[in-house]
This record gives structure tokens, C-alpha cells and sequence, in this order.
């Protein structure tokens, strides 16, 4: 089975130069003339120069350009430029495994699912943990932030009902997905800015799962991702979870996330941090107090929230 690999990739040179090889070595193993199209949405372009360095090897990879920051737009320009009906999708931080895309082709063509995701490690090889991050007695190890994560408590197949679904560092999808139930929301960069970074493939689960479109999981298509020691931070971990609790009733709106249930968060975190810490086990006292961060956010999102959706349908009007 050919692909049509999607990368899309900002101002990180170095990283997208390994993620490349390791796509390449996975096109090799699979065996079929698959293609790579690397879409540049920095704003100084500087990414054409790495992928010159690919172009003289046995497959097909394409430069292409789109509007800065705006990665749910970058990931459509490569759609609609993809010469193959199946789309292969990852980040510029990770390292495909060998195997990659030939297992997500068993898959793709024995599970019968057009939209599915495969297995996401962090790689934390030759980076040092800090205490907050090593497993304590509880075994619990903080996500999000510099450490992502996909890998489900289930066998390859559907989706259990409340499984999360597939992350944009490793998602496959065939073409007529796109064309049935649309592409990736591009007015997510207009809703909530910055906090709409990583947003763009959870909305696209959602609203597949909503409309009834079978989505799988295929734990043998793996990826590794990269584990940056610069945002390895409490700092840096706070930020991204604050992010993500902002931007949810900003995004989708949700009339369960109610104030009461955001402050019950809070609450309930603040309890379970000091439980933990009372046991020396930071790395799941950082966990529940990302939770206490993660319902502020919620909380300042819920407000927003109302102002800024009035707002961009007054507009839209």
C-alpha cells in the first residue's frame, strides 16, 4: 500500500532532518514508492533546505508552504496536495519505527477502518528525568507538556466507547474521510490562538466518532516522540496544561464542564497532591496538581469562552 506522508513542521530544523530519516527508512522496509510532503508554516521558510537533502533518495517528497502557525491549515494544503487516497500523518519531533508503515498497511487494509491511530512513546533516551517525572510507589508519570504520549489498554481494533482517539503524531486516514465529513477545522487558530496547537486532530476524532465513522487502533504502528530537555520544566508542564483546560469550552463548547465541576477539580487536586507528597511520590503529586492547574484553566475558558464564541459567530455573520 503507497502513502501520502503528511508532515507538518515550524522553525525546528534538526528534529524535522531525523524525522524524515526515520520516515524514509520505513518507506524502505514497507517496500511501495510512497511519498513524503513536508508542509513549512514558520513564518522565515527555513525549512526547504533540510528537505533538499532528501530529495535524491528512491521515493517522492515535496515543499510545500502554508499560512504560519496555522497547523490545522498546514495539514489540508497536504491533504489536497497527496498524489495517494491513504494519508499518513506524524510531527516533526518524532522517529517513526522501522516498521511503521507497514504494519499501519496489514491494518488499514485487514481492519476496515478509513480514519485510525497507532502507538505513541516518549523517548526518553539519553535525557535525564527530573524526580517529578520518574515513576514513585503509585507507578503514575505526568503527561503532557514535553512527554506525549498514545498507547491505549487495548488490542489493535475499534476504539472502546470512552477510549481517546488518535493523536496528529500518528494518525492515518484514507482520503474520502476528508471529502465526506470534511477537513481539519482551520478557524481553531481564530478561536483560541496559541492554545489551539495540538487541537486540530482531537477535533477531527471527535466529530468523526460524533457523525459515526468506526475509528481504530493499531498498537503495532509505532512512533517514537521526542522528549525536548529544554521544556522539561514544572514551568514549562504547567503552561501546557493551563493550555489545554483553557482552550476545551473555548473549542467545543461543552455545556457539561460546568464552573462547579472545574472547582471540585481544583479542590480534589490540591487534596490528592499533598496525599501524594506526604508519601514522597512526586511524580503522582505533580499529577494531581496538573489537574488543579488544568481546571483553572478550564475555569478562565468557561468565561472566555462565551465572550469569544459570540463574538467570532457575530463575525462569521
Amino acid at each position: 500500500m503507497r502513502f501520502s506522508v503528511v508532515i507538518a513542521t515550524c522553525g525546528r530544523p534538526d528534529l524535522l532532518r531525523k524525522s524524515l530519516a526515520a520516515v524514509a527508512r520505513s518507506i524502505a522496509v514497507a517496500g511501495e514508492p510512497s511519498e513524503i510532503l513536508v508542509v513549512d508554516n514558520s513564518p522565515d521558510r527555513r525549512m526547504e533546505p533540510v528537505v533538499h537533502e532528501f530529495t535524491d533518495h528512491a521515493y517522492n517528497i515535496r515543499y510545500i508552504t502554508s499560512d504560519p502557525f496555522n497547523k490545522a491549515k498546514a495539514l489540508n494544503v497536504g491533504i489536497r496536495a497527496a498524489q495517494y487516497d491513504w494519508l499518513a500523518f506524524t510531527d516533526d519531533d518524532t522517529e517513526a519505527s522501522p516498521e511503521w508503515l507497514q504494519e499501519a498497511s496489514a491494518f488499514a487494509e485487514t481492519g476496515g477502518f478509513r480514519y485510525f491511530g497507532g502507538r505513541v512513546e516518549p523517548d526518553f533516551k539519553d535525557v535525564e528525568r527530573p524526580r517529578w517525572l520518574t515513576p514513585g510507589k503509585s507507578g503514575v508519570v505526568p503527561r503532557g507538556g514535553s512527554v506525549i504520549s498514545y498507547i491505549l489498554p487495548q488490542a489493535s481494533g475499534r476504539l472502546v466507547d470512552d477510549a481517546r482517539g488518535p493523536i496528529g503524531a500518528n494518525a492515518f486516514a484514507h482520503r474520502s474521510v476528508f471529502e465526506e465529513h470534511g477537513f481539519y477545522d482551520e478557524e481553531l487558530w481564530q478561536r483560541c490562538g496559541w492554545a489551539s496547537i495540538g487541537t486540530e486532530d482531537g477535533e477531527m476524532g471527535i466529530r468523526l466518532r460524533n457523525l459515526g465513522e468506526p475509528v481504530g487502533y493499531c498498537h503495532q504502528a509505532l512512533i517514537w516522540h521526542s522528549v525536548d530537555p529544554e521544556r522539561m520544566r514544572i514551568r514549562f508542564h504547567l503552561y501546557c496544561m493551563y493550555r489545554s483546560g483553557y482552550r476545551d469550552p473555548i473549542v467545543w463548547g461543552r455545556k457539561e464542564i460546568a464552573v462547579r465541576w472545574a472547582v471540585v477539580g481544583i479542590f480534589t487536586g490540591v487534596w490528592g497532591a499533598i496525599k501524594a507528597s506526604i508519601r514522597h511520590d512526586m511524580a503522582l503529586a505533580m499529577h494531581e496538581f496538573l489537574r488543579v492547574v488544568f481546571s483553572a484553566g478550564r475555569i478562565v475558558g468557561l468565561l472566555h469562552g462565551v465572550v469569544s464564541r459570540w463574538r467570532y459567530y457575530g463575525n462569521a455573520t
